[in-house]
């Protein structure tokens, strides 16, 4: 398991960053962990958590998530009831963040998958599994259901630096897998809801907000555009950009 430590040595992006906190650029936060903060979700609630990390899908296989949820759902039985536990677990918001880390790192990266799969059959295996998750946990309840596309993940600090050439410009070649995913996770989603009774399956897409910011770093800061700095177990790329107005 690869685990990210401080993604970036900027004041506005990580300051308060810990040597194996998740999350990357965003002051040590996923993107589902800066949503629940900007909700006020309580992460740390024991009858979620039971010392394991159940929210971060980076931390965790699908098949170990579910079988985490599985006790969630026993344990609130306990507490609320049988049918008490059927409404909250149906009015309830699931947001599911998947696939970066498995093209970043396990497809082009370390390229354990890139031996057995060219990357259009590989985006075919993670879009069908992400799929087959969604139903799982809408046999155990869940009806109201979001999952994020992949970023532009050829523009990331660390994939420029190892694929961007001199000049660090973002991998097209991986571009075009993040957005051969996204294409094939939202036929995907199609196909759930159509199929799955009273489900609502959302499509987020990431991808072009953020190669929009990307490709127009001044419009998103008023003087200086910096990209955050990539820090990785056994990998340090210390390559920080400043790009003046």
């Amino acid at each position: 398991m690869i685990t990210d430590r401080c993604h970036s040595l900027l004041e506005h992006h990580g300051q308060h960053c810990v040597v194996a906190r998740k999350g990357g650029c965003s002051r040590g936060r996923s993107q589902m962990g800066s949503l629940a903060l900007r909700d006020r979700v309580v992460l740390e609630d024991p009858l979620i958590y039971n010392n394991r990390q159940f929210s971060h899908g980076s931390v965790l296989s699908f098949s170990d998530q579910l079988e985490l949820f599985k006790e969630y759902i026993e344990k609130l039985k306990g507490v609320v009831g049988e049918e008490e536990t059927k409404t909250i677990l149906s009015e309830s918001v699931y947001l599911v963040s998947a696939v970066t880390n498995d093209l970043v790192f396990t497809y082009f990266s370390i390229g354990l998958k890139s031996l057995r799969f060219n990357y259009s059959t590989y985006t075919d295996f993670l879009a069908a599994s992400a799929s087959q998750f969604l139903q799982e946990i809408y046999k155990l309840g869940a009806r109201k259901m979001g999952i994020l596309g992949a970023p532009p993940i050829g523009c990331l600090p660390f994939q420029r630096t190892m694929a961007g050439g001199p000049f660090r410009r973002c991998s097209e070649d991986q571009n075009q897998a993040a957005k051969l995913y996204n294409s094939k996770l939202s036929s995907q989603l199609d196909s759930l809801n159509a199929n799955l009774p009273q489900a609502r399956v959302v499509y987020t897409d990431i991808y072009n907000p953020l190669n929009h910011l990307i490709k127009n770093p001044t419009k998103y800061a008023s003087t200086r555009f910096y990209e955050a700095t990539s820090t990785i177990s056994c990998f340090t790329i210390c390559n920080v950009l400043k790009y003046e107005s």
